[in-house]
């Protein structure tokens, strides 16, 4: 996959903006069919005939159904990478626990600002296929999604080496552990946020933020946790309210 792009530091040439407007609109095309019909309603075709354009020149910009998967997935997960990185501002960097909530926050209230995004990435998650089996093509992705995280495992080593967080035996600065518990925090927010269509039919899910909290408390307080200190950083964080609103929305640089 080859994409023309500007020269850091300088304009786009009305070429490469063109480049640029057509990329977005395949890629969200791709997204609209995936997020209709699941991964195999996607094909170069049936996104040709979608757009109005000929195979052959979609394939101008990808070329590959591989390469448009993971350009697809790279985009999605980069745009929550940025919002991320906006909200990583709005505490102070000696406010660890808060920064790990922080993070796990912003996850939470992405799923309700961009549903669609949020059900695409369920999808790569959930479907047991290799969708993208091509390595290459597939090392854009992959580190997109190390991009995400990292924030998260950078703040739970940070925690645990400030002695806010206990890692029991474990070396206090192992990123093996740190890694491993992102990862269970994240799953843990994003397996309840795909109960969100069950909010007003299942009691037991009619609140799903409250568990969102109740299950990171739960985590965080089996982790070593101070009781006290992480019922006032929920507190301090809960009240800085929608955190993708308080950055200033999805994609702030965005004309629409």
């Amino acid at each position: 996959m080859s994409h023309a792009s500007a020269t850091p530091g300088r304009p786009p040439t009305p070429r490469q903006r063109r480049r640029e407007s057509n990329l977005a609109r395949i890629l969200d095309g791709a997204m609209d069919l995936v997020v209709a019909g699941g991964f195999d309603a996607l094909s170069m075709h049936k996104l040709a005939r979608a757009l109005d354009y000929t195979p052959g020149a979609l394939y101008r910009y990808f070329a590959s159904k591989d390469a448009l998967i993971a350009a697809l997935t790279t985009r999605l997960i980069q745009s929550f990478a940025g919002v991320l990185e906006r909200t990583s501002t709005l505490v102070p960097g000696d406010a660890h626990l808060q920064r790990v909530l922080l993070a796990l926050f912003t996850y939470r209230d992405l799923a309700r600002h961009a549903p669609n995004r949020f059900g695409l990435l369920s999808l790569l998650l959930a479907d047991p296929r290799l969708l993208v089996p091509d390595e290459e093509e597939a090392a854009s992705p992959r580190q997109a999604m190390s991009s995400v995280l990292m924030p998260l495992v950078l703040a739970l080593r940070e925690a645990v080496e400030a002695g806010a967080l206990d890692v029991g035996d474990a070396p206090p600065a192992s990123m093996g552990d740190a890694g491993e518990r992102s990862v269970i925090l994240f799953a843990s927010v994003h397996g309840l946020l795909q109960l969100r269509k069950q909010e007003a039919r299942v009691p037991v899910v009619a609140d799903l933020d409250r568990l969102v909290v109740v299950s990171l408390r739960s985590l965080l307080l089996g982790w070593g946790a101070d009781p006290t200190t992480l019922s006032a950083d929920l507190d301090a964080i809960t009240a800085l309210g929608d955190l993708v609103d308080r950055v200033g929305g999805l994609d702030p640089e965005s004309p629409s």
